[in-house]
């Protein structure tokens, strides 16, 4: 069931003529960006992160990301 959204959180949806016919969804998040706060946080220098590695027994390529 779709109905009208008074969300701050909603997005409008196009639809988007494609070559050959076919409709493609696209979603405008400008709306969603405008109330979102993004937070940052500073990487640990390297000391650090061999400090918090050091009784680690496994790794994997995200913990190394």
């Amino acid at each position: 069931m779709i109905k009208p959204s008074l969300s701050n959180y909603s997005s409008p949806i196009f639809l988007v003529p494609k070559t050959g016919g076919a409709f493609l969804a696209a979603v405008d998040f400008m709306m969603l960006n405008k109330c979102i706060s993004v937070e940052s946080v500073f990487l640990p220098d390297v000391h650090s992160a061999f400090h918090w590695f050091a009784k680690a027994e496994y790794f994997t390529t995200l913990d190394l990301n």
